[in-house]
């Protein structure tokens, strides 16, 4: 997914994010510089310095967005950091030379590539902005002749009715002038037109396109460099830091996740509106409107959370939207559950090498007592513990995003892990094949997983007042909707409907040519009408 394809109206929000991207690597070489000096003082004053770093909101993602690899990296690189407590002096030395230096290079030369494209691109736009000025002049310059010419018809066909010859002869040149002028004021605006079109054709195909593929090379090789210099500071400390190895290997391996282009692609499927570019003008006075701006998944997801509406659903089905991503066309839901499954066997593989390392480390302190304590034994063991139950929660959602996918294809369930869905495993209490109503102790099959959805008594819609307006077909079905739940209205693709309500908040009120209304994803629909 390219910038300057998909992200052809978002100039401001991939300025943000370039210079979101540069601040970040100044906040490394900073932290970086800090933590060269903080070694020679040991364990508090370094987990100080991690902390007085974590929490920069503009580097957090959105409300239903996943975080990028480049920002895990580095959370991954403060929390590891905090861990070690017994740094060596040699290692500020290391880090200067092999690290903050680096970085202030690539920061130097990424805002110099950041401030020439942007120029270039305002000198594009403000080319495009002239030749409208130019088109408008000519436009408004054509209307008033054309008015005159007309106010000159009507003064020449009074005198001509008249008996004064003379008058008449004199507005009949006045007329065929007034005319010429007109004619050629129109021909002045239709190469202004033309010229408009071309220059508006070519900024947003291919001046403006090519401007923004270059910000999204830029700014991949941004993330990979500054990966590479974050993994040049696990290898200073690790050369000098035998004992933080485990540690170590773990920042390792969260930088050796960065994904550049994945990073850069995730950015683009957040901020993409779906609208076209503008297209061509005319002749005509008629205003033209600008493209609608598209729906953003975090934005449907809040709304949906938000908005009331007829057909009221539980905390539970609320989380469902977020969760299980039911509110997207069945390619992309399918898409965006691959992706969270990636995510979640991706941590589930960093801990349990974390729990690898940590039981090597227990059995190193209980067979050398010279190497730790009793004291060193318990606190390696009571985190060995909670690893333990991380592991298990994390193993009882890669299986319920499992059952997910298994859904969508129609394959069969695996096995689910050991303890999953007892009565001391997390998913017990909210696992989405239970209903809250179930009564006995046996658990539903992973078929509707996807779609349950339980009502409170007092949220029932009494449809029996509802009057409906006649059936106007105005709603073109995309995609099949099985409509599993109350309050859904199942359709196929390929047919029409009549538009009840959309309230913006994800999903439309519909009604069939057999009289039956219910709701619709809107994302699975295409109004043809307002």
């Amino acid at each position: 997914m390219g910038w300057g394809h998909d992200l052809w109206d978002q100039t401001k929000a991939i300025a943000n994010q370039t210079e979101t991207g540069i601040e970040h690597v100044t906040k490394t070489r900073e932290f970086i510089k800090q933590i060269a000096s903080i070694h020679q003082q040991f364990g508090k004053e370094l987990r100080k310095a991690c902390k007085s770093f974590a929490g920069d909101k503009k580097l957090e993602p959105g409300p239903g967005l996943e975080a990028s690899s480049i920002v895990s990296c580095w959370n991954a690189l403060l929390d590891e950091t905090d861990g070690i407590g017994k740094a060596h002096e040699s290692v500020a030395e290391q880090l200067l030379q092999t690290v903050a230096e680096p970085l202030k290079a690539l920061a130097k030369t990424k805002k110099q590539e950041r401030t020439q494209q942007l120029a270039s691109h305002s000198t594009a736009s403000s080319e495009l902005s002239a030749k409208k000025r130019q088109y408008d002049s000519a436009r408004r310059h054509h209307e008033k002749l054309s008015k005159e010419a007309t106010e000159a018809d009507g003064r020449f066909a009074k005198a001509d009715a008249s008996d004064n010859k003379q008058k008449a002869e004199k507005l009949r040149w006045e007329q065929t002038k007034a005319h010429q002028e007109a004619e050629k004021a129109l021909s002045d605006l239709r190469v202004a037109c033309d010229e408009f079109n071309m220059l508006q054709r070519q900024f947003y195909q291919e001046d403006q396109c090519r401007l923004f593929d270059a910000m999204q090379a830029s700014e991949e090789d941004r993330i990979k460099e500054h990966a590479l210099v974050i993994l040049a500071a696990t290898k200073a400390v690790a050369q000098a830091v035998p004992p933080t190895q485990g540690a170590l290997e773990r920042m390792t391996q969260a930088v050796e996740a960065v994904n550049p282009a994945g990073d850069c692609q995730q950015f683009a499927i957040n901020l993409k509106s779906g609208s076209s570019p503008p297209g061509d003008v005319g002749t005509s006075d008629d205003p033209v409107s600008p493209p609608k701006l598209g729906v953003t998944v975090q934005s449907v997801n809040q709304r949906r959370v938000n908005k009331k509406k007829f057909f009221k659903t539980t905390t539970r089905k609320r989380d469902a939207v977020r969760d299980d991503f039911g509110h997207l066309p069945p390619v992309q839901r399918k898409k965006a559950i691959r992706q969270k499954l990636d995510t979640l066997e991706a941590d589930l593989d960093i801990k349990k090498k974390s729990f690898a390392g940590l039981q090597k480390t227990i059995e190193l302190y209980t067979s050398q007592p010279a190497l730790g304590d009793d004291k060193a034994i318990a606190t390696a063991t009571i985190e060995r513990d909670q690893l333990v139950k991380s592991i298990k929660t994390v193993e009882g959602e890669v299986y319920k995003f499992t059952l997910y996918m298994c859904a969508l294809d129609g394959s069969e369930a695996p096995d689910p892990p050991a303890g999953y869905g007892s009565s001391t495993s997390l998913m017990s209490s909210s696992s989405p094949t239970r209903s809250a109503h179930d009564d006995d102790d046996e658990p539903k099959g992973f078929e509707g997983l996807l779609d349950e959805e339980e009502y409170d008594d007092d949220d029932e819609f009494d449809d029996e007042d509802m009057a409906l307006p006649e059936f106007e077909p105005n709603v073109q079905v995309l995609y099949t909707f099985a409509g599993e739940n109350d309050g859904e209205l199942a359709v196929t693709e390929g047919e029409t409907l009549s538009l009840l309500e959309d309230d913006d908040s994800g999903w439309v009120h519909v009604q069939n040519d057999s009289g039956d209304y219910g709701y619709v994803p809107k994302s699975y629909v295409q109004i043809l009408t307002e």
